[in-house]
């Protein structure tokens, strides 16, 4: 499975991030495989399949790259967010607004 397969996998907001590194990826390795797409403490992770050792580096880098830009992206809508630890203790990478809904959606229950 590729990336596109595991949009859902995390918010919304990160689509763009998961759309640009799948743009990346395929223009070195056309077969790439993903293993998982997650999000964790508030970021994005990505696990590859290794098939093309020569490739390694570029596709490390293309992911690093997505997972520092997930820790400034709001993961619901995709505006500018902060990596920050919510009031239940898991830290989640939100805007201000979306952070507000969540704790009012929180408090409500």
């Amino acid at each position: 499975m590729q990336i596109t397969e595991h949009f859902d996998d995390v918010g919304p907001g990160w689509r763009k991030i998961l759309e640009e590194l799948h743009a990346n990826l395929i223009g070195w390795a056309p077969n790439y495989q993903v293993d998982q797409v997650k999000e964790k403490f508030g970021g994005l992770r990505v696990y590859l399949t290794y098939n093309q050792l020569s490739m390694v580096t570029d596709m490390e880098r293309a992911v690093g790259y997505a997972e520092q830009q997930s820790l400034k992206t709001c993961e619901m809508c995709g505006a500018a967010g902060i990596n920050q630890k919510t009031s239940s203790g898991w830290w989640k990478t939100l805007c201000s607004t979306c952070f507000q809904i969540k704790a009012h959606l929180r408090n409500r229950d």
